[in-house]
Protein backbone atom coordinates (compact mmCIF):
# COMPACT_ATOMS: atom_id res chain seq x y z
CA UNK A 1 0.00 0.00 0.00
CA UNK A 2 1.38 3.40 -0.99
CA UNK A 3 1.98 6.22 1.48
CA UNK A 4 -0.78 8.23 -0.18
CA UNK A 5 -3.15 5.27 0.24
CA UNK A 6 -2.28 5.02 3.93
CA UNK A 7 -2.95 8.72 4.49
CA UNK A 8 -6.26 8.49 2.60
CA UNK A 9 -7.57 5.34 4.27
CA UNK A 10 -6.34 5.85 7.81
CA UNK A 11 -8.84 8.47 8.99
CA UNK A 12 -11.72 6.71 7.20
CA UNK A 13 -11.01 3.35 8.87
CA UNK A 14 -10.46 4.89 12.29
CA UNK A 15 -13.66 6.93 12.07
CA UNK A 16 -15.65 3.89 10.88
CA UNK A 17 -14.48 1.93 13.91
CA UNK A 18 -15.27 4.83 16.23
CA UNK A 19 -18.76 5.18 14.79
CA UNK A 20 -19.46 1.47 15.18
CA UNK A 21 -18.15 1.52 18.74
CA UNK A 22 -20.42 4.52 19.46
CA UNK A 23 -23.41 2.66 18.00
CA UNK A 24 -22.73 -0.32 20.28
CA UNK A 25 -22.40 1.98 23.30
CA UNK A 26 -25.74 3.61 22.46
CA UNK A 27 -27.44 0.21 22.23
CA UNK A 28 -25.85 -0.92 25.49
CA UNK A 29 -27.12 2.22 27.20
CA UNK A 30 -30.59 1.64 25.75
CA UNK A 31 -30.57 -2.01 26.84
CA UNK A 32 -29.80 -0.96 30.43
CA UNK A 33 -33.17 0.87 30.54
CA UNK A 34 -36.76 -0.27 30.29
CA UNK A 35 -39.64 1.58 28.64
CA UNK A 36 -40.75 3.18 31.92
CA UNK A 37 -37.23 4.56 32.51
CA UNK A 38 -37.72 6.69 29.39
CA UNK A 39 -40.27 8.84 31.26
CA UNK A 40 -37.86 9.64 34.09
CA UNK A 41 -36.15 13.03 34.34
CA UNK A 42 -32.54 13.34 33.27
CA UNK A 43 -29.89 15.59 34.79
CA UNK A 44 -30.85 18.07 32.06
CA UNK A 45 -33.98 19.80 33.45
CA UNK A 46 -35.30 20.40 29.92
CA UNK A 47 -35.52 16.72 28.97
CA UNK A 48 -36.60 13.30 30.10
CA UNK A 49 -34.35 10.31 29.45
CA UNK A 50 -36.26 9.52 26.25
CA UNK A 51 -35.76 13.07 25.04
CA UNK A 52 -32.02 12.99 25.76
CA UNK A 53 -31.75 9.74 23.80
CA UNK A 54 -33.68 11.19 20.89
CA UNK A 55 -31.52 14.32 21.01
CA UNK A 56 -28.51 12.02 20.55
CA UNK A 57 -30.23 10.50 17.50
CA UNK A 58 -30.91 13.98 16.09
CA UNK A 59 -27.25 14.86 16.59
CA UNK A 60 -26.29 11.80 14.55
CA UNK A 61 -28.73 12.80 11.79
CA UNK A 62 -27.13 16.25 11.67
CA UNK A 63 -23.70 14.91 10.60
CA UNK A 64 -24.41 13.74 7.00
CA UNK A 65 -26.45 16.87 6.24
CA UNK A 66 -23.69 19.20 7.36
CA UNK A 67 -20.92 17.14 5.74
CA UNK A 68 -22.74 17.19 2.39
CA UNK A 69 -23.18 20.95 2.65
CA UNK A 70 -19.44 21.43 3.31
CA UNK A 71 -18.52 19.11 0.44
CA UNK A 72 -20.60 21.23 -1.93
CA UNK A 73 -19.29 24.48 -0.48
CA UNK A 74 -22.72 25.49 0.82
CA UNK A 75 -23.21 27.62 3.91
CA UNK A 76 -26.37 26.51 5.68
CA UNK A 77 -28.10 29.18 7.81
CA UNK A 78 -26.98 29.30 11.43
CA UNK A 79 -29.51 30.60 13.97
CA UNK A 80 -28.33 32.70 16.85
CA UNK A 81 -27.30 30.91 20.04
CA UNK A 82 -30.29 32.38 21.89
CA UNK A 83 -32.71 31.07 19.24
CA UNK A 84 -30.95 27.70 19.11
CA UNK A 85 -31.11 27.33 22.90
CA UNK A 86 -34.84 28.09 22.83
CA UNK A 87 -35.78 25.87 19.89
CA UNK A 88 -33.55 22.89 20.65
CA UNK A 89 -35.41 21.71 23.82
CA UNK A 90 -38.87 22.35 22.36
CA UNK A 91 -38.27 20.63 19.01
CA UNK A 92 -36.62 17.67 20.72
CA UNK A 93 -39.63 17.26 23.04
CA UNK A 94 -42.02 17.32 20.11
CA UNK A 95 -40.02 14.84 18.05
CA UNK A 96 -39.47 12.45 20.98
CA UNK A 97 -43.17 11.96 21.74
CA UNK A 98 -44.32 8.32 21.87
CA UNK A 99 -40.77 6.99 21.48
CA UNK A 100 -39.88 3.64 23.02
CA UNK A 101 -36.66 1.65 23.20
CA UNK A 102 -37.35 -0.20 19.94
CA UNK A 103 -38.10 2.95 17.95
CA UNK A 104 -35.07 4.74 19.40
CA UNK A 105 -32.81 1.82 18.49
CA UNK A 106 -34.22 1.67 14.95
CA UNK A 107 -33.90 5.45 14.50
CA UNK A 108 -30.27 5.41 15.65
CA UNK A 109 -29.39 2.55 13.28
CA UNK A 110 -30.98 4.35 10.33
CA UNK A 111 -29.02 7.52 10.98
CA UNK A 112 -25.84 5.51 11.65
CA UNK A 113 -26.18 3.91 8.21
CA UNK A 114 -26.53 7.36 6.64
CA UNK A 115 -23.38 8.57 8.40
CA UNK A 116 -21.41 5.51 7.22
CA UNK A 117 -22.64 6.06 3.66
CA UNK A 118 -21.56 9.69 3.84
CA UNK A 119 -18.17 8.62 5.22
CA UNK A 120 -17.62 6.43 2.15
CA UNK A 121 -18.23 9.42 -0.13
CA UNK A 122 -15.44 11.53 1.39
CA UNK A 123 -12.60 12.39 -0.99
CA UNK A 124 -9.01 13.07 0.16
CA UNK A 125 -9.50 16.76 -0.56
CA UNK A 126 -12.61 16.93 1.64
CA UNK A 127 -11.09 16.23 5.04
CA UNK A 128 -9.90 19.77 5.74
CA UNK A 129 -13.03 21.52 4.52
CA UNK A 130 -14.94 23.19 7.33
CA UNK A 131 -16.63 26.24 8.70
CA UNK A 132 -16.91 28.34 11.83
CA UNK A 133 -19.65 27.46 14.32
CA UNK A 134 -21.06 29.55 17.15
CA UNK A 135 -20.97 27.94 20.57
CA UNK A 136 -23.93 25.63 19.88
CA UNK A 137 -22.49 22.65 21.70
CA UNK A 138 -19.08 23.50 23.19
CA UNK A 139 -16.50 22.20 23.02
CA UNK A 140 -17.77 19.93 20.20
CA UNK A 141 -19.31 22.50 17.85
CA UNK A 142 -17.39 25.61 18.82
CA UNK A 143 -15.03 27.58 16.62
CA UNK A 144 -13.73 26.28 13.29
CA UNK A 145 -14.81 22.68 12.66
CA UNK A 146 -13.50 20.41 9.86
CA UNK A 147 -15.39 17.59 8.16
CA UNK A 148 -13.18 15.15 10.03
CA UNK A 149 -14.25 16.75 13.31
CA UNK A 150 -17.92 16.32 12.36
CA UNK A 151 -17.45 12.55 12.07
CA UNK A 152 -16.11 12.52 15.64
CA UNK A 153 -19.20 14.41 16.81
CA UNK A 154 -21.43 11.32 17.45
CA UNK A 155 -18.95 9.79 19.91
CA UNK A 156 -18.36 13.09 21.70
CA UNK A 157 -22.07 13.87 21.75
CA UNK A 158 -22.97 10.51 23.28
CA UNK A 159 -20.24 10.89 25.89
CA UNK A 160 -21.50 14.38 26.80
CA UNK A 161 -25.10 13.25 27.38
CA UNK A 162 -24.59 9.76 28.77
CA UNK A 163 -24.01 11.08 32.28
CA UNK A 164 -27.31 12.99 32.14
CA UNK A 165 -29.08 9.67 31.66
CA UNK A 166 -27.11 7.76 34.29
CA UNK A 167 -27.70 10.57 36.81
CA UNK A 168 -31.26 9.42 37.50
CA UNK A 169 -30.23 5.78 37.84
CA UNK A 170 -27.64 6.81 40.43
CA UNK A 171 -30.21 8.98 42.21
CA UNK A 172 -32.65 6.08 42.46
CA UNK A 173 -29.95 3.70 43.69
CA UNK A 174 -29.01 6.09 46.51
CA UNK A 175 -32.56 7.24 47.44
CA UNK A 176 -33.14 4.82 50.34
CA UNK A 177 -29.77 5.61 51.91
CA UNK A 178 -30.41 9.36 51.69
CA UNK A 179 -33.83 9.01 53.31
CA UNK A 180 -32.36 6.99 56.18
CA UNK A 181 -29.79 9.72 56.79
CA UNK A 182 -32.44 12.46 56.67
CA UNK A 183 -33.98 13.33 60.04
CA UNK A 184 -36.61 16.07 59.41
CA UNK A 185 -38.42 18.00 62.11
CA UNK A 186 -42.17 17.69 62.50
CA UNK A 187 -43.61 18.99 59.26
CA UNK A 188 -46.72 21.14 58.87
CA UNK A 189 -47.83 22.00 55.36
CA UNK A 190 -47.66 25.72 54.64
CA UNK A 191 -50.87 27.41 53.56
CA UNK A 192 -50.90 30.53 51.44
CA UNK A 193 -52.55 31.65 48.21
CA UNK A 194 -53.76 28.75 46.10
CA UNK A 195 -52.39 26.29 48.64
CA UNK A 196 -54.86 27.32 51.35
CA UNK A 197 -57.15 24.54 52.46
CA UNK A 198 -60.82 25.42 51.73
CA UNK A 199 -62.54 25.54 55.12
CA UNK A 200 -65.05 28.36 54.64
CA UNK A 201 -68.47 27.58 53.22
CA UNK A 202 -68.08 29.79 50.15
CA UNK A 203 -64.71 28.30 49.18
CA UNK A 204 -66.07 24.79 49.48
CA UNK A 205 -69.03 25.81 47.32
CA UNK A 206 -66.61 27.28 44.75
CA UNK A 207 -64.73 23.99 44.43
CA UNK A 208 -67.98 21.99 44.27
CA UNK A 209 -69.59 24.23 41.60
CA UNK A 210 -68.08 22.39 38.57
CA UNK A 211 -69.88 19.21 39.69
CA UNK A 212 -73.16 21.03 39.05
CA UNK A 213 -71.90 21.89 35.57
CA UNK A 214 -71.22 18.19 35.06
CA UNK A 215 -74.83 17.42 36.03
CA UNK A 216 -75.97 20.09 33.55
CA UNK A 217 -74.34 18.13 30.74
CA UNK A 218 -70.90 19.73 30.45
CA UNK A 219 -69.10 16.54 31.47
CA UNK A 220 -67.50 15.88 28.08
CA UNK A 221 -66.09 19.41 27.97
CA UNK A 222 -64.92 19.48 31.60
CA UNK A 223 -63.49 15.99 31.19
CA UNK A 224 -60.74 17.24 28.90
CA UNK A 225 -59.08 18.87 31.92
CA UNK A 226 -60.77 17.53 35.04
CA UNK A 227 -61.56 14.07 36.32
CA UNK A 228 -64.63 13.29 38.39
CA UNK A 229 -64.08 10.74 41.17
CA UNK A 230 -67.10 9.04 42.71
CA UNK A 231 -66.02 7.51 46.02
CA UNK A 232 -67.86 6.05 49.00
CA UNK A 233 -68.30 8.06 52.21
CA UNK A 234 -66.35 6.37 54.98
CA UNK A 235 -69.15 7.00 57.51
CA UNK A 236 -72.31 7.43 55.45
CA UNK A 237 -71.44 4.76 52.83
CA UNK A 238 -73.13 7.05 50.28
CA UNK A 239 -71.59 8.12 46.95
CA UNK A 240 -69.47 11.26 47.25
CA UNK A 241 -67.93 13.15 44.36
CA UNK A 242 -64.78 15.19 43.81
CA UNK A 243 -63.49 16.96 40.71
CA UNK A 244 -59.69 17.12 40.31
CA UNK A 245 -57.15 17.86 37.61
CA UNK A 246 -55.69 14.75 36.00
CA UNK A 247 -52.86 13.72 33.68
CA UNK A 248 -52.11 10.52 31.79
CA UNK A 249 -48.76 8.78 31.45
CA UNK A 250 -48.41 5.81 29.13
CA UNK A 251 -52.16 5.22 29.31
CA UNK A 252 -52.31 5.40 33.12
CA UNK A 253 -54.28 8.17 34.85
CA UNK A 254 -52.76 10.13 37.75
CA UNK A 255 -54.21 12.85 40.00
CA UNK A 256 -52.66 15.00 42.75
CA UNK A 257 -54.15 15.35 46.21
CA UNK A 258 -52.86 18.73 47.32
CA UNK A 259 -53.69 18.40 51.02
CA UNK A 260 -53.21 14.67 51.48
CA UNK A 261 -54.93 13.08 54.44
CA UNK A 262 -56.61 16.37 55.43
CA UNK A 263 -59.11 16.06 52.60
CA UNK A 264 -62.35 14.16 53.10
CA UNK A 265 -62.19 12.55 49.68
CA UNK A 266 -58.72 11.13 50.31
CA UNK A 267 -59.84 9.74 53.68
CA UNK A 268 -62.81 8.14 51.93
CA UNK A 269 -60.48 6.54 49.39
CA UNK A 270 -58.23 5.29 52.16
CA UNK A 271 -61.24 3.54 53.68
CA UNK A 272 -62.50 2.21 50.32
CA UNK A 273 -60.11 2.55 47.35
CA UNK A 274 -62.60 1.23 44.76
CA UNK A 275 -63.96 4.27 42.92
CA UNK A 276 -65.51 5.31 39.62
CA UNK A 277 -63.78 7.90 37.47
CA UNK A 278 -65.24 9.96 34.64
CA UNK A 279 -63.64 12.35 32.20
CA UNK A 280 -63.90 12.68 28.41
CA UNK A 281 -64.25 8.89 28.12
CA UNK A 282 -66.95 6.52 29.41
CA UNK A 283 -66.94 5.87 33.20
CA UNK A 284 -64.30 3.44 34.48
CA UNK A 285 -64.24 1.22 37.56
CA UNK A 286 -60.81 1.57 39.15
CA UNK A 287 -58.80 1.11 42.32
CA UNK A 288 -57.05 4.21 43.64
CA UNK A 289 -53.44 3.56 44.64
CA UNK A 290 -51.06 6.08 46.21
CA UNK A 291 -47.85 6.48 44.21
CA UNK A 292 -44.93 5.41 46.42
CA UNK A 293 -42.48 3.71 44.05
CA UNK A 294 -39.46 5.96 43.47
CA UNK A 295 -39.32 5.49 39.70
CA UNK A 296 -43.02 6.07 39.24
CA UNK A 297 -42.92 9.07 41.56
CA UNK A 298 -40.18 10.74 39.50
CA UNK A 299 -42.01 10.03 36.25
CA UNK A 300 -45.23 11.57 37.61
CA UNK A 301 -43.30 14.52 39.04
CA UNK A 302 -41.84 15.20 35.59
CA UNK A 303 -45.29 14.89 34.01
CA UNK A 304 -46.91 17.33 36.45
CA UNK A 305 -44.04 19.79 36.15
CA UNK A 306 -44.46 19.79 32.38
CA UNK A 307 -48.21 20.35 32.43
CA UNK A 308 -48.57 22.92 35.28
CA UNK A 309 -45.17 24.33 36.29
CA UNK A 310 -46.40 27.27 38.44
CA UNK A 311 -49.00 25.24 40.35
CA UNK A 312 -46.59 22.37 40.82
CA UNK A 313 -43.93 24.67 42.21
CA UNK A 314 -46.42 26.27 44.61
CA UNK A 315 -47.49 22.83 45.72
CA UNK A 316 -43.93 21.64 46.36
CA UNK A 317 -43.09 24.90 48.11
CA UNK A 318 -46.02 24.35 50.47
CA UNK A 319 -44.46 20.99 51.34
CA UNK A 320 -41.00 22.58 51.75
CA UNK A 321 -39.71 20.50 48.83
CA UNK A 322 -37.33 21.93 46.26
CA UNK A 323 -38.51 21.40 42.65
CA UNK A 324 -35.80 18.88 41.77
CA UNK A 325 -35.80 15.05 41.62
CA UNK A 326 -33.41 14.59 44.54
CA UNK A 327 -35.53 16.54 47.03
CA UNK A 328 -38.77 14.98 45.75
CA UNK A 329 -37.35 11.52 46.49
CA UNK A 330 -35.97 12.60 49.86
CA UNK A 331 -39.33 13.93 51.10
CA UNK A 332 -41.70 11.72 49.16
CA UNK A 333 -43.65 10.85 52.33
CA UNK A 334 -45.21 14.35 52.12
CA UNK A 335 -46.51 13.80 48.57
CA UNK A 336 -49.94 12.35 47.87
CA UNK A 337 -50.49 11.41 44.24
CA UNK A 338 -52.89 8.71 43.11
CA UNK A 339 -52.84 6.20 40.28
CA UNK A 340 -56.02 4.51 39.03
CA UNK A 341 -55.77 0.81 38.17
CA UNK A 342 -58.62 -1.04 36.41
CA UNK A 343 -60.67 -3.31 38.68
CA UNK A 344 -63.61 -5.70 38.47
CA UNK A 345 -64.66 -4.95 42.05
CA UNK A 346 -67.95 -3.07 42.55
CA UNK A 347 -67.64 0.72 42.62
CA UNK A 348 -70.12 3.57 43.24
CA UNK A 349 -72.45 4.57 40.37
CA UNK A 350 -71.17 7.28 38.00
CA UNK A 351 -72.65 10.76 38.02
CA UNK A 352 -75.29 11.30 35.36
CA UNK A 353 -76.27 14.51 33.59
CA UNK A 354 -79.53 14.53 35.57
CA UNK A 355 -79.99 18.30 35.26
CA UNK A 356 -79.65 18.49 31.48
CA UNK A 357 -83.45 18.85 31.21
CA UNK A 358 -83.04 22.40 32.52
CA UNK A 359 -81.68 23.45 29.14
CA UNK A 360 -84.88 22.32 27.45
CA UNK A 361 -86.97 24.45 29.81
CA UNK A 362 -84.56 27.36 29.41
CA UNK A 363 -84.82 27.09 25.62
CA UNK A 364 -88.59 26.85 25.76
CA UNK A 365 -88.75 29.82 28.13
CA UNK A 366 -86.50 31.85 25.86
CA UNK A 367 -88.62 31.00 22.84
CA UNK A 368 -91.84 31.98 24.63
CA UNK A 369 -90.30 35.27 25.75
CA UNK A 370 -89.14 36.01 22.20
CA UNK A 371 -92.56 35.24 20.70
CA UNK A 372 -94.34 37.30 23.37
CA UNK A 373 -92.04 40.29 22.79
CA UNK A 374 -92.30 39.96 19.00
CA UNK A 375 -96.11 39.74 19.15
CA UNK A 376 -96.40 42.91 21.26
CA UNK A 377 -94.50 44.81 18.59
Amino acid sequence: MSEIGQITLSPRVAIHRELEDTRQRFHALLDSLDDFDLYLPSANPAWTIAEVLYHIVLGLAYVPLEVKALQLGLRTPQPSIALFDRLNPLLTRMAAQRQNRQSLAAAYDRQHACVIQTLQSIKPTDWNKGRHYPSYDPPILDGFVHIQDLFHYPAQHLEAHQQEILYTQTLLAQADAHRLAYAPDDFIQQEQGLMTYPTSRWRKAFFKAPITLWRLGFGRLLGKIFLLITHTGRNSRLPRRTLVEYHALDGVTYVPCAFGTRTDWYQNIQADPFVTIQYSRPPRCVQAVRVTDDRELLAVYTLFMRRDPPIMKWYLQSLEIQPNPADVLLKKDRIYWLRFDPTEAPTPPPLKADLAWIWLFALAGGLVAYLFTHRKR
